[in-house]
């Protein structure tokens, strides 16, 4: 399974690979821990990073 980098922004991303859609088309088993998270902590645009960058940066 090939995971996009942070160098990519988000807003350009393929949308069968975006988070909020693949869980949609794919279901919840598709993702990665960390798009699962970055489903819970959104984004509000206030910051630099993704949601997903955030959700990558917690520890295990």
């Amino acid at each position: 399974m090939y995971e996009y980098r942070s160098t990519v922004p988000m807003q350009i991303w393929c949308e069968d690979v975006k988070p909020t859609t693949k869980i949609l088309l794919k279901g919840r088993a598709s993702l990665w821990d960390s798009e699962l998270l970055s489903i819970i902590i959104g984004n509000d645009g206030s910051c630099n990073m993704s949601c997903l960058d955030s959700a990558r940066q917690i520890p295990n």
